[in-house]
């Protein structure tokens, strides 16, 4: 399909016909990405991305700034993307998360985890074969009282081996991967890193506003209230080291796929100082 990449947002034009079969590519700067497809514009929206990397901030900033709806199809947000379709009208929203800042949030709140992972020091914490079961917080709690409590949370695993990820880094890998994978599969999509929203919250709104014909936001800005959820993680009294060591850098870059990472705007030379 043809495609036309520009380099800053313009202003909607809704009136402009455009070829059904037509997918158009926005690629703003700071390694957003930005396809659509079709000419309806979006009425309702998905955020995908992992967990700890923003989707519930993005969630109510999309809710807040463009009226727009949940789409309510029963995929998990921190999951493979797997849906037989989507409708014309759904945007589907990513989120990615620099990897050494995501990993210190990881180990700090690993939801869905097992107890042998939440007993781990963190460099043994992400090194360690990636185990999580359907507890009492998977998919607002769907899922309490049935049988399925505690048996195999499958949306972590690999989704054509069925085996577990050998650690936190193989996990990540795979699921940008099918985050990335959206861009080919024919559906309105737009990918950031969490870093570029929070750097220039408007930069991001007003290019979601120009590609999808989004009425331009007259506050683009995010909430001001801490986003996700409650949970007892005070009670693990763990803490995440400010920095990765040496050695657990050179593990996270040896398990890394550097060119995806790249690709998605992060390098890793040395040990990353702030989280996000």
């Amino acid at each position: 399909m043809p495609e036309t990449s520009i380099n800053a947002p313009t202003a909607p034009t809704p009136d402009v016909a455009i070829d059904p079969a037509v997918q158009t590519t926005l690629e703003p700067p700071s390694h957003m990405r930005i396809v659509r497809c079709g000419t309806v514009r979006p009425t309702q929206f998905l955020v995908l991305g992992e967990r700890s990397s923003g989707t519930n901030l993005l969630t109510a900033t999309i809710r807040r700034t463009f009226k727009l709806s949940p789409y309510r199809g029963g995929i998990w947000k921190h999951g493979f993307p797997a849906f037989p379709a989507l409708p014309e009208d759904c945007l589907i929203i990513g989120v990615t998360r620099r990897a050494d800042a995501w990993a210190r949030s990881m180990f700090a709140r690993p939801w869905h985890a097992t107890g042998r992972l939440r007993r781990l020091g963190f460099s043994e914490f992400l090194r360690a074969r990636w185990d999580t079961v359907v507890d009492n917080r998977f998919m607002h709690k769907a899922y309490v009282d049935t049988p399925l409590m505690r048996q195999a949370l499958q949306f972590d695993r690999h989704p054509i081996t069925g085996q577990p990820f050998a650690n936190l880094f193989r996990l990540r890998t795979a699921k940008l991967q099918g985050l990335v994978g959206l861009q080919n599969r024919e559906i309105n999509v737009a990918i950031a890193p969490l870093e570029t929203i929070l750097a220039d919250p408007a930069h991001y709104l007003t290019s979601l506003a120009g590609a999808f014909d989004l009425p331009f936001p007259a506050d683009p800005r995010l909430p001001d209230k801490r986003m996700g959820g409650a949970d007892s993680w005070a009670r693990r009294k763990v803490e995440a080291p400010a920095k990765l060591s040496a050695e657990d850098h050179a593990f996270m870059i040896g398990e890394l796929d550097l060119e995806l990472e790249a690709a998605l705007g992060y390098t890793y030379a040395s040990p990353e100082l702030s989280s996000c």
